[in-house]
């Protein structure tokens, strides 16, 4: 059976941080390389290939050249952290290496893993080659002033578009320099392709705590509620526990 390596940063077992899934153990197979630079990343470390993956088992810390074949990768997942059958693909973005998602979710669920996706939610192509292989998507929007004031929305609105019947969320991260009518064009693509998503409002955090004030989130979460179905206040979880 042919199979196929892929540059990871890290794998390690925690609970999921953030969305709709928040506070259920998984573990993260988080990719290394990404098509994007946002301004309030949390994954620095991860934008770029590395030369090695950490592999944080519980009570074991090792390290492994990449890149990482991915029945290897299967294999640490067996053997480092037997007890969960959630896996978390993350980023970076992973769909930048889109064969070796395919390879390793595919197998994944082959075993009885349920596949989670993390992505920016701007290769829709990439994404029509593996959606009908993952469980569960969080897509993000990225708002122009995250971007250096570039405008992802086409980008957005096919990947959208693509979402269809899989089980899936949208994400928009606000910072302090979010203005309302850039999230109200957020909330207005959403509410034209799918206004049933659950649509997720998180706050960029700085030093463990949101960096935006609670009026202002409580104001996007109006705007938002009045063209969409499910709206939520998403907190990093992980960042207030102290864990990865």
């Amino acid at each position: 059976m042919n199979t196929q390596t892929m540059n990871l940063s890290e794998i390690f077992a925690s609970v999921e941080g953030e969305g709709v899934n928040l506070g259920r153990p998984a573990v993260f197979v988080r990719f290394a390389g990404c098509n994007l630079s946002c301004s309030f990343c949390d994954t620095g470390y991860a934008r770029e290939e590395c030369e090695t993956a950490s592999i944080y088992a519980p009570g074991d810390t090792s390290r492994m050249p990449n890149p990482i074949d991915c029945e290897a990768v299967l294999s640490i997942l067996k053997t480092d952290f037997p007890g969960s059958r959630t896996v978390v693909l993350t980023g970076g973005e992973p769909l930048v290496q889109v064969d070796a998602v395919s390879c390793l979710a595919q197998r994944l669920r082959l075993r009885g893993y349920a596949v989670h996706l993390e992505t920016n939610g701007t290769l829709s192509g990439a994404f029509a080659g593996i959606k009908d292989l993952v469980d569960f998507v969080c897509m993000d929007i990225k708002l122009p002033s995250t971007q250096q004031g570039v405008n992802l929305k086409r980008e957005h609105r096919s990947f959208l578009e693509m979402l269809g019947h899989v089980d899936s969320a949208v994400k928009i991260v606000v910072t302090p320099e979010a203005t309302g009518s850039e999230f109200e064009n957020a909330v207005s693509l959403v509410a034209e392709v799918n206004q049933h998503l659950p649509f997720l409002i998180q706050p960029a955090f700085t030093d463990s705590r949101p960096a935006v004030d609670a009026r202002t989130l409580l104001d996007f979460h109006a705007a938002a509620a009045s063209r969409l179905n499910d709206v939520r206040i998403s907190i990093q979880l992980h960042k207030m526990l102290g864990v990865r």
